[in-house]
């Protein structure tokens, strides 16, 4: 999963329920991209919960799983990105430039 799909997950477990539009509109992004996206978490719920995840109505996503099979997704053993840190500008020149070498 990429970094967007990632926080639309972490979103969805903390409210519930999520509109696409506005999904959108917050990611700069189309309603299909955010469509394609619920795909692809919906994928990763069914690999490791075995179970349906997620169910989408009139544009609102609706999170289906419980704390135990939230546990399972095992979202703290994901790997980070680095846009997720945030890192001074100074520091990502540095980073960048010791990748170019």
């Amino acid at each position: 999963m990429n970094i967007r799909q990632k926080h639309i997950l972490r979103t969805l477990i903390n409210e519930k329920s999520i509109n696409i539009i506005s999904c959108a509109q917050k990611y700069n992004v189309g309603e299909r991209t955010i469509r394609y996206d619920m795909d692809i978490i919906a994928d990763y719920i069914l690999s490791r919960v075995e179970h349906q995840g997620i169910t989408i109505k009139k544009n609102v996503v609706y999170f289906l799983l419980n704390s135990q099979q939230v546990k399972e997704l095992a979202l703290d053993k994901m790997d980070n990105d680095y846009y997720e840190i945030k890192i001074p500008s100074e520091e990502r020149i540095i980073m960048i430039l010791s990748d170019l070498d």
